[in-house]
């Protein structure tokens, strides 16, 4: 389990990388989730360009142009 160091790590060397980048392709893999991934993510977020990268807790938050805003978890 990563610690709060480690993930902040992370988030600064993704934030060097993908701020202001164009997301090309989004490809969901996870179908069995708390809350269920909506239909048209794919479509939605190809194409946004990512506006920021940040943390809350042990989660990186990745924004877009289009306002949504994927998580993830190391």
């Amino acid at each position: 389990m990563p610690e709060l160091p480690e993930v902040e790590t992370t988030v600064a060397g993704l934030r060097s990388v993908l701020e202001g980048a164009t997301l090309s392709r989004v490809e969901p893999r996870r179908a069995d989730l708390r809350f269920p991934i909506p239909v048209d993510l794919r479509q939605r977020l190809t194409g946004a360009t990512v506006t920021g990268l940040s943390r809350r807790a042990k989660y990186g938050l990745i924004e877009t142009d289009r306002g949504d805003m994927m998580i993830f978890h190391l």
